[in-house]
C-alpha cells in the first residue's frame, strides 16, 4: 500500500496547489511523476500479489501409529504458511483487494485519465502534445493520434505476460506455455497490421521484439521437453541443448536481417513509395510537400502503416508543438 499511499498524498498536495495558485490538477509535476512510478512499478507489484495463488504440497509422513497424515498445501512465497485456515482466507481476501487495486485499478485509471483529454491527445501536432498533456504525455507519446488507446493495450501484454502467467500457474505448466505462446501471437499479429506507432522504427522495432518474445516461449517449451525425455531416460544422438541454442541464435540473427533487407533496403523503398526522399504516387506527394523522405517498407502492410510518419522528422523534436507551418502539414 506504500504507493497508493504516495499517490493519495501527493495527489492531494497537488489539489490543494491547484486551488490556491488557480492552476489544473493534471498539469502538476507531482502527478507527473506520480503515474511515471505506478507506470513502473506496475507489473512487479503486480506480479509479487499473483504469486500467492502458487502453492506447493508436501507428504506429512506419518504419525507415531504409523498411519499417513496425508499432504498439506503452503503457499510457495511462504513455505510457513498453510493453504487453508483463517489466516489463508484473510490473505487471499487481501490478494484480490490489491488485484482491484494494481492490475485493475491502476490500468483502469490510465485509461481513464487518457480518454478525459483524448481530443487533445488526437489533435497534437507532436509527441508529447501541448503543456495541457505534459502530465500523461509519457504513456501516450510512443503511439499516433489515433491509436493513443494502444498505451493501456501494451500495459495489457505486460501484465499478461508477467504477473497473469503466475496465476495461470496454478492449472500447470502446459497451460503457461500456451497462455504465453498465445498472448504472444495475438499481440505480434497486432502490431503487425496495425502499426500503431507514432514513426515506422518503432513499428518494425516491436513486431521483431515481440517475434522475439515467441522464441524465448518456444525455447522455454522446448527445455521442458528436453528436461522430461532425461527424467524418461531418452537421450538424443547429439547435445540437443547445444543444437537448440545454435539454432535459436542462428534464427534470430537472421530475423534481424530479414527486416533490415526487406524494409531498409532500396529495392524496398522503390516498393514502399520512395527512395532518399524521391516521392513517388499520391502518399510520395505527400512527403515531397512536407519536405521529408518516408521511412521504407516492403510489404503491403508497409506501405499502408509504416511508411507514414505523424509529423516531418525535422519538425518533431518530441517536446514542443511545432509552429503554424508544422500544425498546416500534420497527417
Amino acid at each position: 500500500l506504500g504507493p497508493v499511499c504516495i499517490v493519495i498524498l501527493v495527489t492531494l498536495g497537488e489539489w490543494a496547489r491547484a486551488l490556491y495558485y488557480k492552476g489544473h490538477l493534471l498539469r502538476g509535476v507531482g502527478i507527473k511523476y506520480c503515474i511515471m512510478m505506478l507506470f513502473f512499478i506496475l507489473p512487479t507489484t503486480s506480479s509479487i500479489i499473483m504469486a500467492t495463488f502458487a502453492t506447493k504440497e508436501f507428504d506429512m509422513g506419518v504419525d507415531e501409529n504409523g498411519e499417513h497424515l496425508g499432504s498439506e498445501a503452503f503457499l510457495a512465497v511462504d513455505l510457513s504458511i498453510k493453504a487453508s485456515g483463517e489466516r489463508y482466507k484473510f490473505i487471499m481476501f487481501y490478494v484480490w483487494a490489491m488485484i482491484a487495486v494494481y492490475p485493475v485499478g491502476v490500468t483502469s485509471i490510465l485509461f481513464v485519465l487518457l480518454w478525459t483529454r483524448r481530443h487533445e491527445i488526437e489533435g497534437r501536432a507532436s509527441r508529447r502534445g501541448g503543456p495541457e498533456l505534459s502530465s500523461l504525455s509519457f504513456i501516450f507519446r510512443l503511439y499516433s493520434r489515433r491509436y493513443w488507446r494502444y498505451a493501456i493495450v501494451d500495459i495489457v501484454r505486460r501484465l499478461l505476460l508477467t504477473s497473469t502467467l503466475l496465476a495461470v500457474g496454478v492449472f500447470g505448466l502446459r497451460i503457461v506455455f500456451i497462455w504465453a505462446m498465445m498472448v504472444s501471437f495475438v499481440f505480434v499479429t497486432v502490431t503487425r497490421e496495425q502499426g500503431q506507432y507514432w514513426d515506422a522504427s518503432s513499428d518494425v522495432l516491436a513486431y521483431v521484439l515481440g517475434q522475439f518474445v515467441m522464441i524465448c516461449v518456444v525455447a522455454l517449451l522446448v527445455q521442458e521437453v528436453s528436461r522430461l525425455q532425461r527424467e524418461a531416460g531418452e537421450e538424443d544422438a547429439v547435445n540437443s541443448d547445444q543444437a537448440i541454442a545454435w539454432i535459436l541464435l542462428i534464427g534470430s540473427v537472421l530475423l534481424i536481417g530479414a527486416v533490415f533487407y526487406f524494409h531498409y533496403t532500396p529495392e524496398a523503398a522503390k516498393k514502399a513509395g520512395g527512395v532518399d526522399g524521391e516521392p513517388s504516387g499520391e502518399s510520395g506527394a505527400k512527403s515531397g510537400a512536407s519536405g521529408s523522405s518516408q521511412p521504407a517498407r516492403g510489404s503491403a502492410f508497409g506501405q499502408q502503416n509504416m511508411t507514414r510518419r505523424i509529423v516531418p522528422l525535422i519538425e518533431d523534436d518530441g517536446e514542443k508543438e511545432p509552429g503554424a507551418a508544422g500544425g498546416a502539414q500534420k497527417g
